[in-house]
């Protein structure tokens, strides 16, 4: 939905309706609690997408999600995988719980010991220097 926001330039009160108006089922249920438990309270309405983001998370994002993301990320190892591959394997989970640093610690022992001599600045550097040495080698 946020490409869409973007795409047609919506405010935040438009963003938030037609995310709410999206809502189907339990979801739609429990965002009108969510809303009306705010109004009871005396509280102001969430007003940016945001704030429901963070409201939808809570209720249905465990919290133990992101941990079993970085635990995979931490146990992601390149095994027979080319390194295209465990690229591909580390973006997804990089992208799901927002870590970029842990590319090397996966890799063949034997790639890792050919970068050692590099520097390199960047993951996609990284990428693109085991690349290179899997090609190589």
């Amino acid at each position: 939905m946020d490409h869409l926001f973007d795409w047609y330039n919506m405010s935040e009160t438009r963003r938030v309706r037609f995310a709410k108006f999206k809502l189907q089922g339990l979801a739609k249920m429990y965002w009108m609690s969510v809303e009306t438990r705010l109004e009871r309270e005396g509280q102001e309405p969430i007003m940016t997408r945001v704030e429901m983001k963070a409201e939808l998370k809570k209720k249905y994002l465990p919290l133990t999600f992101r941990d079993r993301l970085l635990d995979k990320l931490s146990n992601l190892k390149q095994g027979k995988m080319s390194v295209k591959e465990y690229m591909n394997k580390f973006d997804e989970l990089v992208v799901r719980c927002d870590i970029h640093d842990r590319f090397c610690t996966g890799l063949r022992p034997t790639l890792q010991r050919e970068m050692l001599p590099y520097t390199v600045k960047s993951v996609d550097e990284t990428f693109q220097l085991a690349l290179d040495i899997e090609s190589y080698l």
